[in-house]
């Protein structure tokens, strides 16, 4: 009898907000190759979920055919998910990048292939070939698979996130960080896969109903990806623009600390929306140019270059006891678009509070690591 339980419905409710999502995210005119990657991703991962969902409401044994139903094509998961952080921090996909998908092919067209033959030919298949030989090697290339495939996710991500340190004046407002604890939760959830099975093979085989507590972390991911890749579908990440460096200067710290004076100067410090490819086109520099002079002349990265200039601006303005404007009020004025972002800089930079500085401001305080 078919009877959907609690057990069926924890499952359901994150396979369902996945599904659902998964198909706005494919109806979406913006963003449109990520987003129907990661609504991909998002339904091949709550595949994976269903065999439970139906199997705890009764319908393998109301319906035995259903083995062998290609739900779960595990191979798969690894290259959307790489693939759909390569489409987010870069222009494009890499050549060829439908290879990445060879493997899960083939496992599709395995369980295309035995799916449909009679019940008394899988039950003897199952028990003959496919628990003894197939499932475990399923288990290992899918465990392999997601491994390398975060393994390169992450290092894309940690890319992309110095690039962007590098070339914004405030990297944390494009929202990135999100992409960046999803890939931190699937890795767990990878491990926590990964050890319910060797467990399972190599101490003591675990029952069906002891995996819902995995499946159930699968659909809570799912349920957490779903809000996450809907909230971000319309997002505008910038992307790294191929430049060719020119020759070091002789002596590139005067040149950067030449540079560094002309851009405080000019007040372009001032532009909340100051980026490393607009502050070289204000300066008829190439964005290389100005990375070298940025990275090899002051040490520092473009943010942390930008924010100090904001930060010494406030500064400045705090020290002056006619100046009777709120603190934030001034951090505006002098660049910062955020509260977050202006305190967490005053605060690195000062190693003290916009409030306690403008409090104690009686002499020329020194920047930290200056």
């Amino acid at each position: 009898m078919i009877r959907f339980g609690w057990l069926s419905i924890v499952l359901l409710i994150g396979a369902v907000q996945g599904a659902v999502v998964a198909g706005l995210l494919f109806a979406r005119p913006h963003n449109r190759t990520a987003n129907r990657l990661l609504g991909a991703f998002l339904l091949a991962f709550v595949a994976q979920i269903v065999p439970y969902i139906i199997g705890f409401a009764g319908f393998y044994e109301a319906y035995p055919w259903l083995s062998f139903a290609p739900f779960a094509i595990t191979l798969a998961y690894g290259p959307l998910l790489y693939l759909y952080v390569v489409r987010i921090t870069g222009d494009g996909l890499p050549r060829r990048w439908w290879m990445h998908f060879i493997p899960a092919l083939v496992q599709a067209a395995y369980y295309l292939v035995i799916f449909p033959q009679p019940l008394a030919f899988k039950d003897a298949y199952d028990v003959r070939i496919h628990e003894r030989f197939v499932d475990p090697a399923e288990a290992l290339l899918t465990a392999v698979s997601l491994v390398a495939y975060l393994v390169a996710s992450f290092r894309r991500f940690g890319n992309y996130d110095r690039w962007l340190r590098e070339a914004t004046s405030d990297p944390a407002r494009f929202g990135i960080a999100w992409l960046f604890r999803y890939l931190v939760l699937f890795a767990g959830t990878v491990a926590l896969k990964i050890g319910f099975e060797a467990y399972s093979w190599f101490v003591h085989q675990l029952s069906y109903y002891t995996f819902f507590w995995l499946y159930a972390v699968f659909a809570a991911l799912a349920y957490y990806l779903a809000l996450e890749g809907w909230r971000t579908a319309q997002a505008v990440y910038p992307l790294p623009a191929a430049s060719a460096d020119p020759p070091p200067a002789v002596n590139v710290e005067a040149e950067a600390l030449a540079w560094r004076g002309t851009v405080i100067a000019a007040g372009y410090w001032r532009d909340p929306d100051l980026s490393l490819a607009s502050l070289a086109e204000r300066m008829h520099l190439s964005s290389g140019q100005i990375s070298r002079l940025v990275n090899d002349g002051l040490g520092q990265n473009f943010s942390e270059t930008i924010n100090r200039m904001r930060v010494e601006a406030v500064q400045e303005r705090l020290r002056d006891p006619s100046e009777k404007r709120d603190v934030l009020e001034l951090a505006f004025d002098c660049g910062f678009n955020s509260k977050a972002s202006f305190n967490r800089s005053f605060k690195t930079f000062t190693g003290t509070t916009p409030t306690q500085f403008r409090a104690s401001a009686t002499g020329e305080p020194r920047l930290a690591g200056k």
